[in-house]
């Protein structure tokens, strides 16, 4: 990855983009684009600001989670992005430091190809009318990205100049954007969907209890409710199947073994 260049970076994004059958227009629901391409996705409020997403390898499979604390939905959506930009050109980088030049430029090369596959150059910039917060704002509804990241895509694309996007920076501090944007309030945040159709598949179909889950991952109901983007309450309601026909614990355990 140290030799990996933007050029490559966006032609990467356009792939994932072609695979995805999307062109170049916004992409409605990036979650649900990575869990049909097999990306395991959960949601949950660590506690913690800081720590926007993290993602990982087991047993093949990538598994992203997002943390839902203090975050709007087109900032988890921006993660969602930079931590599929981890899985796809940093899967083979090894253990690296959480400080140093490598991670910084793994950080670097997540970032720009968040941007690069939310905002594809050609159609972001043709949507780019004027150097200033209004236009921005404008197209946020549109593209489903921060202002604040769409301003330094701009940059980034020469579509603004470095005194324009300090310029604009200013000004965003100056209506206490940083923190809350225009329109935060207003677009939908995207939920896993995976999980929650599986889970709730398995005890409609197939004669699983929700007491055999919760039993079985060992965690709060809350908890898994909370990851699995299932209903508030999913496991307080009351199981109306026969004994007969619910399936054990122990068959339960024997099925997952693997």
């Amino acid at each position: 990855f140290e030799s990996l260049t933007y050029p490559q970076i966006d032609e990467i994004a356009l792939e994932v983009r072609r695979k995805w059958e999307l062109g170049t227009r916004p992409i409605p629901n990036l979650i649900n684009e990575m869990e049909k391409s097999g990306i395991l996705v959960g949601t949950f409020d660590l506690g913690v600001p800081k720590l926007d997403a993290v993602s990982i390898y087991r047993k093949d499979i990538p598994h992203v989670l997002l943390n839902t604390h203090s975050q709007s939905a087109v900032r988890m959506r921006f993660d969602a992005a930079h931590e599929l930009g981890h899985i796809l050109l940093h899967a083979y980088a090894g253990p690296i430091e959480r400080k140093g030049e490598l991670f910084d430029q793994m950080e670097d090369q997540a970032h720009y190809f968040a941007s690069s596959l939310l905002m594809p150059e050609e159609a972001f910039l043709n949507d780019v009318w004027a150097p200033t917060l209004a236009c921005f704002k404008g197209l946020k509804q549109k593209w489903l990205a921060s202002i604040q990241a769409m301003i330094r895509r701009a940059l980034t694309l020469k579509a603004i100049t470095l005194s324009q996007y300090q310029y604009l920076n200013i000004n965003i501090s100056k209506r206490k954007w940083r923190v809350e944007e225009p329109f935060d309030d207003e677009i939908e945040t995207e939920s896993p969907q995976l999980f929650s159709q599986a889970m709730e598949k398995l005890v409609r179909e197939r004669g699983f209890t929700k007491r055999a889950f919760l039993d079985y991952l060992n965690l709060p109901a809350d908890m898994v409710e909370n990851f699995s983007s299932l209903p508030v309450g999913f496991f307080e309601e009351e199981d109306k199947k026969d004994d007969d026909g619910i399936i054990s614990m122990l068959e339960f355990r024997q099925r997952n073994s693997g």
